[in-house]
């Protein structure tokens, strides 16, 4: 008999530029709560430049935890890591490039 899993899982890891990138978007990342109404839970940590995320949609005999509803709920959660790691790239490359070009903006 097989067995039914009690949860969808989804690893996400994101290569940075360098050690100091990943920390920063680690640290933003990981500081707020998903959404109150999110059943999926993120877990962030850091291998050397890599930023890792496991996400993870629980599967239950609770209505929430329809199996098809919670993958799409999973996938959103993978996209909104990778949108928000992005953008914390972005800003990092601004503040880095102005500090290189001695800009005080």
């Amino acid at each position: 008999m097989a067995h039914s899993p009690t949860a969808y899982q989804l690893g996400v890891h994101l290569q940075f530029p360098d050690e100091r990138s990943a920390t920063i978007a680690l640290r933003t990342l990981s500081v707020d709560a998903p959404p109150p109404r999110s059943s999926v839970t993120q877990t962030f940590h850091q291998d050397g430049k890599s930023l890792i995320c496991q996400c993870v949609a629980p599967l239950s005999g609770d209505s929430k935890c329809d199996p098809s509803l919670q993958l799409g709920k999973l996938r959103i959660a993978a996209h909104a890591v990778v949108d928000l790691a992005c953008l914390v790239l972005e800003t990092v490359e601004a503040f880095r490039s102005s500090s290189l070009n001695g800009s005080t903006n």
